[in-house]
């Protein structure tokens, strides 16, 4: 039986012999419907009407396929498990979870190489980054307007510290320029 079909098997029994007794469920005819799965999601129709996978490097993201089809070339940026099965290269991103467009990541180096499980791409959390495109910093990262580098955030005290420092680097040479000017004022 082909892929996406379905047929009914009858079955009608005639000369039962019960010895005198009637079995209702004997004389109306048995039914059996039996139905086939389409190809799914990552496997093509043959031309001998058989479902087969897609093999690694091809796709195919068709769904309840009745005519003889093909596995898909794995589109560029991106990389082809085999059957429905495919993540964004490093350095993109993927629409979404049904599309073959990958788009370049506002910064390369934020978008990863992904797993297997991860189909729309994955951002390099270890070094602050997150959201779409990867084009987001994490909590305890920053970055300047346009520019899509994420830089990690000084620590609290260490904030404080620097600047109790350059306070008292002013303070030193405000100081020092007062001394200066009082001198030069009474010479």
């Amino acid at each position: 039986m082909q892929p996406g079909m379905q047929a009914t098997l009858q079955l009608n029994i005639l000369n039962f012999e019960t010895y005198g007794n009637i079995l209702p469920f004997i004389q109306n005819p048995i039914q059996i419907t039996i139905y086939s799965r389409p190809c799914i999601t990552g496997e093509m129709l043959t031309a001998q009407r058989t479902c087969v996978p897609c093999e690694p490097g091809t796709f195919s993201i068709k769904t309840n396929i009745t005519d003889p089809s093909k596995c898909h070339r794995c589109p560029d940026h991106a990389i082809c498990f085999g059957g429905a099965d495919m993540t964004p290269a490093a350095g993109f991103v993927r629409v979404d979870e049904t599309s073959v467009v990958f788009i370049r990541c506002l910064n390369d180096r934020a978008c990863i190489l992904p797993e297997k499980e991860e189909k729309l791409g994955k951002c390099d959390d270890h070094k602050g980054y997150t959201g779409y495109m990867c084009a987001e910093c994490a909590q305890g990262y920053w970055r300047r307007e346009n520019f899509y580098k994420c830089y990690k955030c000084l620590p609290g005290p260490a904030v404080s510290w620097i600047f109790a420092i350059l306070a008292f680097i002013a303070f030193f040479i405000w100081t020092i320029m007062t001394f200066i000017r009082n001198f030069n004022a009474k010479h």
